[in-house]
């Protein structure tokens, strides 16, 4: 959003291609224009050695273009961002929204990154959190910074028109996002089994992939759910299939944001959350969406079967869901981020 939003810049993305999602690849096959505008490089998710010449590609290209902000993301991101804005004399900016803050390390590597993130806070010219609870996670566990920290949620695309439907003989349940633990799908799937022993008719599509996957293969297997749960892999067309939902979950055991509840709020869906992390914010518990206190299949189930009784309960959250969702534009967003990078160049 930001690289096509921002129009008094010129923008750059650098970023893994390979490991876009399906999304990102099939624009990367049809957009010469946004290809143009990206630097390829090979990230990977932890420390490598591969780290070194990226940094040094990165540095050329950068100063060849003679950028002045490079705003790194996430804990990778951010490094990157912070190093090279020292070797080529620009600003740097830092969204801080990767599992440093968060419990998803060892408690040695939870320590190692947390100090290399305070080591890398005095190299970082901005701060950009997506949520207070992230911001309260870094002061907390880095290093407080208010006079660098802007507060700037994430924004999305509106679609032209909620979608609204009624519920079918079948509930048809989605969830969205990486297939790993951090996810919570193993939690979903608990929740359906839950359900259908008390002879609810439903189903649930998990868009996405990774690691996890065979994991949740297995688990769906064992409560003979083949047919039930349905591991779709990734899709193209998110909007699309997030429309023939009945009710989105979103059962993370760690959110900085909740960008999936906010893409399904924007259609006027009934989402039912983790009250974890960011989503706490942005979901208004029982006003435009339900919170989940336990991260537990039983809670979800609970949470669930009341919707599910009582559709009419679910529409509303939807369509209440909508008008909230109606306040996190993406051009709201860019134009904040643009503010902040005039700002640290000295301009108004």
């Amino acid at each position: 959003h930001l690289v096509d939003e921002i129009s008094d810049t010129e923008s750059w993305l650098a970023t893994n291609v390979t490991a876009g999602d399906a999304i990102f690849k099939a624009r990367t096959a049809s957009d010469t224009t946004f290809v143009s505008r990206l630097l390829s490089l090979e990230i990977a998710e932890q420390p490598s050695l591969s780290d070194l010449p990226n940094l040094l590609r990165l540095r050329k290209m950068l100063k060849a273009r003679g950028v002045d902000i490079v705003h790194g993301h996430g804990a990778k991101g951010g490094m990157y961002a912070r190093l090279v804005s020292r070797m080529i004399g620009a600003k740097s900016v830092y969204s801080a929204h990767g599992g440093s803050l968060h419990d998803v390390f060892s408690p040695f590597k939870r320590r190692l990154f947390l100090c290399v993130e305070w080591v890398l806070s005095f190299l970082t010219d901005g701060l950009v959190f997506e949520s207070s609870y992230t911001r309260e996670r870094y002061f907390d566990l880095v290093r407080e910074l208010p006079e660098r920290a802007h507060l700037v949620p994430n924004g999305i695309r509106l679609p032209a028109v909620a979608v609204e439907r009624p519920f079918g003989p079948c509930i048809q349940l989605a969830a969205f996002g990486m297939l790993r633990e951090l996810k919570g799908h193993d939690i979903l799937i608990g929740a359906v089994a839950i359900l259908r022993s008390k002879g609810l008719n439903v189903e649930a599509h998990v868009y996405g992939e990774g690691p996890f996957r065979q994991s949740l293969e297995k688990q769906i297997r064992e409560a003979k759910l083949e047919g039930v749960v349905v591991l779709e892999g990734e899709t193209a067309s998110p909007v699309e299939v997030m429309s023939k939902a009945d009710i989105v979950v979103q059962p993370s055991r760690f959110e900085s944001f909740g960008y999936t509840a906010l893409e399904a709020m924007a259609l006027g869906k009934a989402v039912v959350a983790s009250k974890v992390g960011g989503l706490r914010e942005l979901i208004d518990d029982g006003v435009d969406g339900v919170l989940v206190q336990r991260l537990e299949p039983e809670a979800f189930a609970t949470a669930l079967e009341r919707l599910i009784k009582n559709p009419d309960v679910a529409l509303n959250l939807g369509r209440k869901a909508r008008t909230k969702a109606e306040s996190y534009d993406s051009g709201r967003m860019a134009e904040t981020i643009s503010k902040i990078y005039r700002e640290l160049l000295g301009e108004r």
